[in-house]
């Protein structure tokens, strides 16, 4: 007759030999940056001709530049990895309209193509700093003897704004949670000039404003 015999274990418990094992240390780091650029322009000009002919022209034009950078870091235990890149983005948009009241003769085109390139050049000259040589240009319209009056308003607004951000996040061994860091700055910068000239005198109001914000 054969004898079987049976044997019974009872299950070991491995937990302590679990918890002895360390987790591997973690640690992320990320740097950011931003450079925002904007810029438009505004142009409305009427002129009137000694005969009484009108022109009107409108002109608008802007355009947006956008550049970051980003890299990041980072490391687990004994292994570690980094990203870093870049993007860049330009927006541009324009607009024109010119509109005409009269009969235009050869002599009146003439100094009224003078009198857009003296304002275009007078609206250079003061939005680099030269108001006396802008003055200086626009008292050169009472030499055009086809030209009766010119109005002209120009508006000019640009800004620039830079943001930095870093973070750091770090989780020490045998932790359920981590701990994180991060901080943002922007600086913005904006300029406005309104160029007018009417009865070929020229005057300009300017603004400029720096607005530094952190956060």
């Amino acid at each position: 007759m054969a004898c079987v015999d049976s044997v019974s274990r009872s299950p070991q418990d491995n937990t302590a030999a679990l918890n002895s094992q360390k987790a591997p240390s973690f640690a992320a780091e990320l740097q950011a940056a931003q450079l925002r650029v904007s810029q438009s322009q505004t142009a409305d000009i009427t002129i009137v001709t000694r005969e009484g002919d009108t022109v009107t022209l409108s002109s608008s034009k802007s355009a947006e530049l956008s550049f970051a950078t980003y890299s990041a870091l980072g490391q687990a235990g004994k292994a570690s990895a980094s990203l870093s890149g870049m993007t860049a983005e330009l927006q541009r948009s324009t607009s024109l309209s010119i509109s005409f009241a009269g009969d235009l003769n050869k002599e009146e085109l003439m100094d009224i193509r003078r009198a857009l390139q003296t304002f275009q050049k007078a609206a250079h000259d003061v939005l680099t700093g030269h108001a006396e040589k802008a003055a200086s240009r626009t008292a050169k319209l009472a030499k055009l003897d086809q030209i009766s009056s010119m109005e002209a308003d120009l508006m000019f607004n640009r800004e620039v704004s830079r943001t930095q951000t870093s973070a750091k996040s770090k989780s020490a061994p045998n932790t359920e949670s981590a701990l994180g860091t991060a901080t943002t700055e922007t600086d913005s910068r904006h300029v406005s000039v309104l160029i007018q000239i009417e009865s070929r005198e020229i005057s300009a109001s300017g603004l400029d404003s720096a607005t530094p914000v952190s956060a």
